[in-house]
C-alpha cells in the first residue's frame, strides 16, 4: 500500500498557485499586442496546469474509493497522464506559434526548457505506463504528477519576474 499523502500536498499546492496566478495577470500589461499574448498564453498555462494536476491528484482517491485496487491504478493513470502532458505540451507550442509568429517565446531558454522537459517526463511516464523500467509505477505517477507543478511554478516565475521588470522598465521611461 503506497502513502498517497503526498496527493493531498500536491493537490493543496496547484489549488494555491493558481490563487497566485491571478496576481501574475493582474501585474502583466503590455503596450505590444504580441506581449499581451504572449502573456495571455503564460497565465493560461499556470492556471491549466495545477488544474491538471489536481485532478490527477484526486483522481486515485476517488477510484479507490469506487473499489478499484490502489496497485492497479498507477500504470493506467500514468498512461493517462502522459497523453495529458504530450496534448498540453503540443497544445502550448501551437498556440505560442501562431501567437507570436515563432516557436520561441521571449525568452527561449526557459521555452526550450519547458519542452525538452516535458518531452523526459513523457517518456518516463510512457516508459513506467508500459512496465519497460523497474521503477515504482507510483513513484513514476508521482513524478509526472510533480512535473506539472513544478513546470507552473517554473511559467509563474517567468510570468512574475516580467510582470516585474516590465514595471521596473515603465518606472525609468
Amino acid at each position: 500500500m503506497v502513502d498517497m499523502h503526498i496527493l493531498e500536498v500536491l493537490a493543496g499546492l496547484s489549488v494555491v498557485l493558481v490563487g497566485y496566478s491571478a496576481l501574475v495577470g493582474i501585474l502583466q500589461v503590455a503596450p505590444d499586442p504580441k506581449l499581451r499574448r504572449l502573456h495571455a498564453i503564460r497565465l493560461s498555462a499556470v492556471v491549466l496546469l495545477p488544474i491538471v494536476a489536481l485532478v490527477f491528484c484526486l483522481l486515485p482517491f476517488v477510484l479507490v474509493g469506487l473499489g478499484l485496487p490502489e496497485a492497479s491504478l498507477w500504470r493506467p493513470l500514468s498512461g493517462a497522464l502522459v497523453l495529458t502532458c504530450i496534448g498540453i505540451t503540443a497544445g502550448f507550442v501551437s498556440v505560442n506559434r501562431r501567437a507570436v509568429g515563432s516557436f520561441v517565446m521571449d525568452e527561449p531558454a526557459h521555452y526550450w526548457f519547458s519542452v525538452i522537459a516535458s518531452f523526459c517526463v513523457s517518456a518516463l511516464l510512457c516508459l513506467g505506463c508500459l512496465a519497460l523500467i523497474p521503477l515504482p509505477a507510483f513513484g513514476i505517477y508521482l513524478a509526472g504528477v510533480s512535473w506539472l507543478v513544478v513546470e507552473a511554478l517554473h511559467i509563474f516565475w517567468v510570468s512574475f519576474r516580467a510582470a516585474i521588470d516590465s514595471g521596473v522598465h515603465e518606472d525609468a521611461a
